[in-house]
């Protein structure tokens, strides 16, 4: 209620009302900051000022159409440029900050993503400290999506366990893989999962040709690292070309903390 009258009163703008209620529905310590940034009149400050220059910059052309039959210039053309020039590099700054808030403010949607019993249940437990997923050690035990939430480093990372990818004539199985496929088209960041202890599989190189296709951040972990080490690690770098490659053992624990250090920087 005195959001809805500062606003109607003219106290503060649309965007430090809608910051009130970034700042009452933020989870995480990043999210407050971009919140309370806003709150602060930040935005509309940047706003108002590049608004200024356009208004300035078209009136002074616009008095040159009025007198073209005088010949007169009231604006340099050279200094007509750099400043719309310099307004274009402000907006590209604001897009880039939009899409940052956007990700503070929303979270990040994280998707574990591999073939059946690669561990991708173990990793999500691991990260969030508890038996959020079943784990068994039968192939293909998650059937449906399981989401949890995490803040990694101030910022909340909504991280989605999915079902095994492979070729299947189980119409169960088929509809699991079907909502992997629309969890990884509506995530932000891939987690990719490997079996260290077996052979790469025509699975494995599958998946990672669907998951570059879609041009998303990936982050690949080779799990089971407790375990004997079987995986073709340079033919692995080869399929994953750029990708960052981490080792873990979510049983044990080990690289855990590298895993999260390095999800935390990849965004």
């Amino acid at each position: 209620e005195f959001t809805q009258r500062a606003f109607l009163l003219g106290r503060i703008d649309l965007s430090q009302a809608e910051a009130v209620a970034d700042l009452i529905r933020a989870k995480t310590e990043a999210s407050c900051r971009v919140a309370a940034y806003q709150l602060k009149g930040r935005l509309s400050e940047r706003l108002q000022g590049m608004r200024e220059q356009l208004v300035k910059a078209c009136s002074r052309l616009e008095i040159e159409l009025d007198f073209s039959e005088e010949d007169l210039e009231f604006v340099s053309r050279k200094e007509l440029m750099v400043v719309l020039r310099s307004l274009r590099r402000e907006m590209r700054c604001l897009l880039e900050s939009f899409n940052r808030g956007s990700v503070c403010r929303e979270g990040i949607r994280m998707v574990i993503v591999g073939r059946p019993n690669v561990g991708k249940s173990s990793i999500l437990n691991t990260l969030v400290e508890r038996e959020r997923a079943i784990v068994t050690e039968v192939p293909g035990t998650t059937r449906d999506t399981v989401e949890e939430a995490l803040d990694i480093g101030g910022l909340l990372f909504l991280i989605t366990d999915t079902a095994g990818i492979r070729e299947t004539t189980d119409p169960v199985e088929k509809e699991s893989i079907r909502r992997t496929e629309r969890a990884l088209d509506e995530a932000n960041l891939v987690l990719l999962i490997f079996d260290g202890s077996e052979s790469l599989k025509i699975e494995d190189k599958m998946i990672i040709d669907r998951v570059k296709g879609l041009g998303k951040q990936v982050v690949a972990v080779i799990n089971k690292l407790d375990l004997e080490q079987r995986i073709e690690k340079k033919k692995l770098k080869e399929w994953l070309s750029e990708e960052v490659l981490i080792e873990v053992s979510a049983l044990e624990r080990r690289d855990v903390p590298k895993l999260i250090h390095t999800l935390e920087t990849t965004v």
